[in-house]
């Protein structure tokens, strides 16, 4: 993960040094399984609590998984709907919860590998609808941190997912499981 340097001021002024590192680590190169402590200190920054350490390290889909998703497609569905956008933008909109839907399901069937490109796209395609075009500035990430601190952590761990889907379908899944912890609890 390389961040341009005046990101990494910006970083450094809103985010806990333990955060930063966390984040740094899940996104080390060649890795086959993420370090679960450096998820969790991620995961309850975006306010899960330690029972999501489970989620985390379970083979299939659990209960608890389950109602991740189902709180994840509830809150996002009811982000995008509630998002008032320009009528140049409501065909995205439209295909954001089209999508929305059909994520979930796999998700549910823990088919998270496959589904990566699509969901990273996905949320960035939610944070436009939320936010226009200023979404593509440079001052974005400072913005999102004035904002909301919270916002602005879950923004630079966005912008910092790998743009392909990573090798291994466990590390697949709990970067998308961080990202949906966070939008559950939006």
């Amino acid at each position: 993960m390389q961040n341009s340097k005046p990101e990494n001021n910006i970083v450094s002024q809103f985010v806990d040094s333990s955060v930063i590192k966390a984040i740094k680590a899940i996104f080390a190169d060649g890795q086959d399984k993420i370090p679960v402590d450096e998820a969790m200190v991620i995961a309850e920054q975006f306010g899960a609590d330690s029972s999501f350490r489970t989620v985390l390290e379970a083979s299939e889909v659990t209960a608890a998984e389950k109602k991740l998703i189902s709180s994840f497609n509830s809150n996002l569905n009811l982000l995008v709907q509630k998002t008032w956008v320009e009528k140049d933008d409501q065909a995205l909109k439209d295909q954001v919860l089209y999508k929305l839907e059909g994520l979930c399901k796999e998700f549910e069937n823990d088919n998270y590998g496959a589904s990566y490109n699509v969901l990273v796209q996905l949320l960035r395609d939610v944070v436009y609808l939320m936010f226009g075009t200023q979404t593509n500035s440079g001052e974005f990430l400072e913005y999102a941190f004035r904002i909301d601190p919270g916002f602005g952590i879950f923004w630079w761990y966005v912008e910092s997912l790998p743009s392909e889907r990573p090798a291994s379908e466990a590390v697949a899944k709990v970067y998308l499981l961080l990202s949906m912890i966070f939008l559950s609890n939006y």
